[in-house]
């Protein structure tokens, strides 16, 4: 009996020494910080640990905190979809004078024998016979005088060899006689009959628009600037030009940050016309620079920022007239790519600045529209045009590239997303030009336009200004 409790005393002292020691392992404190603890069986308070080994290391690439995304994408460099507008000179083509109507062959006269002279009075108060011959001839010249007098009333006496006959002006200069085309209005837009010539010109802009942004906002843009151009003809039909532009813009979004910015930039520009048909294309690109701020707790985050963009156009017209009127619908399209370059922020603190990497975007945009405009002449070569222009305007987005912004303390690195939906605008824009035609000297032209872009949702209106001069020599 002894032999065998002593094995059981062995096996119950082993039992009570591991639970003892299992228990004084549970009541250790850990390292790390506890959560949750819980009473076993034996009385002891057993506390977890809130991580364990086992669990997966943060992300290297996300950083610390999240920055307010702010991402400023400039339009079109300068008026990158406005054409030079072609020029309304009034439209005169040579007439030669009419051919002179043929001498008729004289009439003999007869000499009347000698009669008594009879008091004077008229004819219809003679009592006796008249020879025939005196009758005739008394008509004959009661007709000439009749004619004269009617041609004198007819006649309208104009300065510098002007005259209008039915309507119609005719200017002589140096000889050769020139005929108004006042049939099609159209022609005052789309035939140059008149000898071609070489056009230079000269135009300021300005206004406000908008553009996307990150988090499908849109970043609000103040920008002006001047063109000097010209451009030169390759027939009676088509034309070439060229053009340099400078340019500023400020924008900004909201209380996030700015860009202010100004640069150069040119392009080239085509037409080709009939009496029916307009076609015009245009490339123009240049570069902006200027001060990057960002607001970011309280402190601005800064530096220099560059960028370029380059846009084409393609629009297509048909001039055509009713009545007194010229009207030309018009169908456009534009295409934009924008390159940003890098760079790294200063002026905050170095934990929340950051360096915004290279970024591409593209953007489409549509017009179609219809211009009104009324001729109305003054004097012999002036000519004054107001017109109106509404239509339909599209921003069919932005997409491309993401902006990729690094924190210079911790290396981490995020990307912003700025691709965006589209939007749709209503179009007004009114307009005046002016023109004198000289055939000897040059010919000056003044014109002004302005008008709005009604934007739907939350964009806002757009407003463009533009006027210049065009000289014709």
């Amino acid at each position: 009996m002894t032999s065998c409790r002593y094995p059981q005393r062995l096996l119950r002292a082993v039992l009570f020494s591991s639970l003892g020691l299992l228990t004084l392992e549970l009541l250790q404190p850990g390292d790390v910080h506890a959560e949750e603890c819980t009473i076993d069986s034996f009385g002891g308070e057993v506390c977890l640990p809130s991580t364990t080994p086992n669990d997966p290391p943060e992300d290297p690439d996300d950083p610390p905190k999240s920055p307010p995304e702010f991402v400023i994408t400039p339009p079109c460099f300068g008026p990158c979809t406005q054409f030079p507008p072609p020029t309304p000179f009034r439209q005169f083509e040579e007439d030669p004078e009419p051919d002179p109507e043929p001498t008729p062959e004289p009439i003999q006269e007869v000499t009347p024998e000698p009669i008594q002279p009879e008091p004077i009075r008229p004819l219809w108060l003679k009592s006796d016979a008249l020879d025939p011959a005196v009758a005739e001839d008394y008509f004959n010249q009661t007709l000439q005088l009749y004619a004269q007098s009617r041609s004198d009333a007819l006649a309208l006496d104009v300065t510098d060899g002007a005259s209008f006959t039915d309507d119609t002006l005719f200017i002589d200069v140096d000889g050769v006689r020139y005929r108004e085309i006042t049939e099609p209005h159209g022609a005052l837009f789309a035939t140059e009959v008149n000898e071609p010539a070489v056009n230079v010109w000269v135009r300021g802009f300005g206004g406000s628009s908008s553009n996307g942004s990150t988090g499908h906002r849109f970043a609000d843009f103040d920008n002006g600037g001047a063109q000097l151009g010209f451009d030169i003809p390759l027939s009676d039909q088509t034309r070439i030009g060229l053009f340099g532009t400078y340019a500023v813009m400020d924008g900004d979004d909201g209380s996030r940050g700015s860009w202010d910015a100004d640069g150069w930039g040119g392009g080239a520009y085509a037409e080709y016309w009939s009496s029916t048909f307009v076609l015009r294309g245009m490339v123009s690109a240049g570069g902006y620079d200027g001060e990057h701020r960002r607001s970011v707790n309280g402190e601005t985050a800064k530096g220099d920022r560059s960028g370029n963009s380059w846009t084409g156009v393609l629009s297509v017209a048909a001039p055509m007239d009713s009545g007194d009127w010229l009207i030309e619908p018009q169908a456009l399209v534009s295409y934009t790519n924008t390159s940003l370059d890098k760079f790294s922020e200063s002026g905050a603190d170095r934990q929340d600045r950051l360096r915004f990497h290279e970024m591409e975007v593209n953007q489409v945009g549509s017009e179609l529209t219809v211009k009104f405009a009324h001729p109305i002449r003054n004097g012999e070569r002036s000519l004054f045009l107001p017109s109106l222009r509404v239509g339909w305007a599209a921003d069919w987005g932005l997409s491309g590239d993401s902006q990729k912004v690094t924190f210079l303390d911790s290396g981490k690195s995020k990307r912003w997303s700025v691709n965006s939906s589209d939007s749709h605008a209503a179009l007004v824009e009114l307009g005046l030009d002016y023109t004198t035609f000289n055939f000897n000297d040059n010919s000056v032209a003044v014109y002004a336009r302005g008008g709005a872009l009604i934007w739907g949702g939350d964009r806002g209106t757009s407003w463009q200004l533009q006027g210049g001069l065009s000289f014709r020599f």
